[in-house]
């Protein structure tokens, strides 16, 4: 997109529905641009890779880094000294009010203007800016971070914006939602009326039906689990849902379920689970696949006759839960293994062991940590609060080995 220039009218004190109309002629604009480029060192700004304004006190833009004027295929400065950054941008709402941007009644809700508003008062301000834009006849909406800081040169005072442009992750979250959503709505439809189905019928059509049932079911879960991830990635406390759970019960049903798979064949699963009456109090549905998935990666990882051992240790304020196998990590991968997309198992991977931290330390206030030698084989432990309450309000995004 370009530039477009536009012209004002003479300003003398302009009625303003928020932020003060008035500007500066272009004449001083360009002065004020001159004065900035001796005063300042701009091969520390061109270095910036997002956006970066200086605006005057008027919010007028007096300098701006290559990265904004290749954003708008700009050649010079020439082109957009002397606007405001919603002109720049052509904000829909831009030219509402006689003085232009952020004069307008639309302009109270702008992230933009508050945080240039904000860094004149003299605090940093960060905002986030929803606008919408028509360019070249149409209409786009962009989603941008603003950061504006106060700024002194030389006695004179400027304001310093640096702005992202968030749109794509905006979108994709929204995008996300209505995925998850729509399709577990879908899901919910599908093994209700095959639940009905199986129910009522006999013979091959109910073997179907059974069939189909735990597909569904199965790809419910799936679902589920990626939205948990996201959720636990954005340290989304909210889903978690604590409730009483029996740990004994829980590696026994995990047992069960994968003892005559295919993971499992020609391997055991051997279960050390003591203290069968013990509760404890947290998300059963976020726990159980936290530990299936430790589960399915040593059983892929263990070769025809090794056996997995899964089970928990009691603390006084902590249960620790365990699964182990007799393979060995090498140390290479040891130093990735809890990375996003890292994966030993190729292409499309990498999820597991990732999605176990971060389940298990952002949604149930754990600590997931492993241990592998080549005697000792691999040992990855859950340590979780007895009672999901009792959890830190927040945890640490570096997840250390």
């Amino acid at each position: 997109m370009r530039a477009e220039k536009q012209s004002f009218p003479a300003l003398g004190a302009l009625l303003t529905e928020f932020a003060p109309a008035e500007r500066e002629s272009i004449e001083i604009v360009r002065e004020q641009r001159a004065f900035l480029q001796r005063a300042l060192d701009a091969r520390i700004i061109e270095t910036i890779p997002s956006i970066v304004l200086i605006l005057n006190a008027q919010r007028q833009i007096a300098y701006a880094n290559t990265a904004l004027l290749n954003l708008f295929k700009a050649d010079s400065l020439d082109e957009i000294v002397g606007l405001r950054p919603g002109e720049l941008f052509q904000c829909v709402h831009a030219h509402d009010g006689l003085g232009g941007c952020g004069t307008s009644a639309a302009c109270r809700q702008c992230g933009a203007v508050r945080a240039i508003l904000g860094a004149a008062s003299g605090q940093p301000t960060d905002q986030e800016a929803r606008v919408l834009v028509r360019t070249g006849g149409r209409i786009d909406s962009m989603n941008l971070k603003v950061h504006a800081e106060p700024l002194s040169v030389e006695g004179q005072d400027f304001v310093i914006a640096y702005i992202s442009d968030m749109s794509d992750h905006v979108a994709r979250e929204l995008m996300e939602r209505v995925f998850f959503h729509d399709i577990l709505n879908a899901l919910s439809g599908i093994v209700g009326a095959t639940r009905i189905i199986h129910e009522e019928t006999g013979g091959e059509l109910q073997e179907l039906a059974a069939a189909v049932l735990e597909r569904a079911e199965y790809m419910t879960r799936e679902v589920n689990a990626q939205r948990l991830l996201n959720s636990a990635e954005k340290n989304d406390r909210p889903e978690a849902e604590a409730a009483e759970v029996s740990p004994h019960e829980l590696l026994a049903s995990l047992a069960r379920m994968y003892a005559g798979g295919r993971l499992a064949q020609s391997k055991a699963i051997v279960v050390q689970s003591g203290h069968p009456e013990t509760t404890i109090r947290t998300d059963q549905a976020i726990l159980y696949r936290v530990i299936e998935n430790l589960l399915k990666n040593a059983l892929e990882a263990s070769l025809p006759g090794d056996s997995v051992t899964i089970g928990y240790r009691l603390a006084a304020a902590s249960i620790t839960f365990f699964v182990t196998n007799q393979a060995y990590i090498p140390l290479e991968v040891q130093h990735q293994i809890f990375q996003r997309a890292f994966s030993t198992k190729g292409p499309g991977r990498g999820l597991g062991t990732y999605g176990v931290k971060t389940l298990a330390e952002n949604l149930l206030g754990g600590e997931v940590r492993f241990t592998s030698d080549k005697v000792r084989g691999t040992t990855f432990t859950v340590t979780l609060p007895l009672a999901l309450d009792s959890a830190p309000e927040s945890f640490d995004p570096l997840f250390a080995l």
